[in-house]
């Protein structure tokens, strides 16, 4: 009876080790992690990463995640390609080599309530078309794709309200700024989320 009593004092004492060495081994595993640059405030397109836009956070993601940035790689002199909100891990994708001259230039223009969708914030890709209502001969004018896929950077909807418009800021690529002034030119502008 002894003999049985000491097997089941050695077997609960080897259980309780064992599982205390695993709760060891995992958490080890879970504490190693990698230390990776994080937003320190929302960067827009356009913007050259200097020193006080980033902070080092630890981080851990999937194998067939990639392309985040790990500490001990720098930024700085690159520039946003897309928009990074606070406190978002950076990652390759976001950034473009500065060239000396932005290929992207910040353009606003005036959006009414029904030509800007409640739901857009900013960081949202978004599609920009221009309406225009009649050519004035009574035929209909087809609407037409402006531009696709540029980041809203900046949205002031304080007199949407109000029945007036909102301002509406968004980081297009150089090629299309004469494009979208002559949009504004001649009918409305409207924005359409891009869930693509």
């Amino acid at each position: 009876m002894k003999n049985r009593i000491d097997y089941k004092n050695i077997l609960a004492i080897t259980v309780i080790v064992a599982s205390f060495l695993v709760a060891i081994g995992l958490a080890l595993l879970a504490n190693n992690r990698s230390t990776y640059w994080v937003a320190a405030k929302d960067l827009i397109p356009g913007h050259m990463v200097d020193s006080t836009d980033f902070i080092a956070a630890k981080g851990a993601f999937d194998k067939d995640v990639i392309g985040y940035i790990e500490s001990d790689q720098s930024p700085i002199g690159y520039s946003i390609s897309k928009y990074v909100a606070a406190g978002e891990y950076l990652n390759q994708s976001a950034l473009v080599e500065n060239t000396g001259e932005l290929n992207v230039k910040l353009f606003s223009f005036a959006a009414s309530a029904a030509d800007l969708p409640a739901a857009v914030r900013i960081g949202d890709t978004v599609n920009l078309y221009q309406v225009i209502n009649d050519n004035g001969d009574g035929n209909e004018v087809p609407s037409e794709l402006v531009i696709e896929e540029v980041f809203v950077v900046d949205l002031n909807r304080k007199s949407e309200n109000l029945g007036g418009t909102s301002i509406v800021t968004v980081a297009i690529p150089n090629e299309f700024i004469e494009r979208a002034l002559n949009a504004t030119r001649r009918g409305r502008m409207v924005v359409v989320v891009n869930h693509g």
